[in-house]
């Protein structure tokens, strides 16, 4: 559970990053470090102007490398703004930037353009950036990029209402990142399957993927993540009348409210008819 100081977080990171880009050499780093502070937070207008002066930055010092992996933070925060068309052509930037240079990078941003192209309806375009990705990533044993890969899968299957073989997709996805230690990666994945499931019809389903989702961003405070998963999760339980329904959404709230996002928090308790926060 957040707590009321838990707001002071973005703020007080946002400062120290900023006081420090005033006086150490590899100021460029910082403004990507800012864009990375600002899209954990789900600000995504804030965390595009500042990948935007690291790109410059980094362009102007001839760091590619460097430039690709903003481009890819620039399409994966498009796409998580649900900006899908303005997330395709950063995306394919940072791929041919990176081809030669960075060959994680390069396939990262195969994975997530074939997620935004299969938002966009392209199936085939979707089919040949992800077995791209998913082969190349195999042959040099990238092994986060396999599960990132297989965890891009599950959107991919949702979109063609596939729930069997998203379902596999994240038993392999959660394999791999069980690998190499990365929990949070397992609880994105489950993120996902848990909104095809929801969609499908399946709440309780859904509902069981949200929690265990909810129980990991909780013990690695990424309160942003959390607050959406609260919030879905306890949407599906509103709609099943469940006793826990308003106590989860107002977890929500609070959460949203400790993330500087008070207009996520006051629709939330809107929707209650809940008084707004002191």
């Amino acid at each position: 559970m957040a707590t009321s100081n838990d707001s002071l977080y973005l703020t007080v990171a946002v400062q120290q990053i900023r006081g420090y880009s005033e006086r150490v050499e590899k100021r460029d780093n910082l403004w990507n470090a800012l864009g990375i502070t600002y899209r954990e937070w789900g600000k995504a207008d804030e965390s595009l102007a500042h990948y935007a002066e690291a790109e410059s930055r980094y362009q102007h010092l001839g760091q590619l490398a460097d430039v690709a992996d903003v481009l890819l933070d620039m399409g994966r925060t498009r796409y998580e703004a649900h900006d899908y068309s303005a997330a395709t052509p950063s995306l394919q930037h940072a791929i041919e930037v990176s081809q030669h240079i960075a060959p994680q990078t390069h396939l990262q941003s195969l994975r997530w353009l074939a997620v935004v192209q299969a938002r966009l309806g392209d199936s085939d375009q979707a089919d040949q950036a992800i077995t791209q990705a998913k082969q190349s990533a195999q042959l040099s044993d990238f092994i986060d990029v396999q599960a990132a890969c297989h965890a891009a899968s599950i959107t991919i299957c949702a979109t063609r209402d596939n729930l069997p073989d998203a379902r596999q997709a994240l038993d392999k996805a959660s394999e791999l990142y069980r690998q190499i230690g990365d929990e949070l990666g397992i609880a994105d994945a489950e993120i996902e399957l848990a909104k095809a499931e929801a969609v499908a019809g399946n709440p309780q389903l859904a509902t069981m993927s949200y929690a265990r989702a909810a129980e990991t961003y909780r013990r690695f405070n990424r309160f942003h993540r959390l607050a959406k998963t609260q919030r879905a999760m306890g949407a599906l339980l509103l709609e099943a009348d469940d006793p826990h329904a308003r106590q989860t959404l107002l977890e929500a709230a609070q959460l949203f409210d400790a993330c500087d996002c008070s207009e996520d928090a006051r629709a939330i308790r809107q929707k209650l008819g809940s008084p707004p926060a002191p």
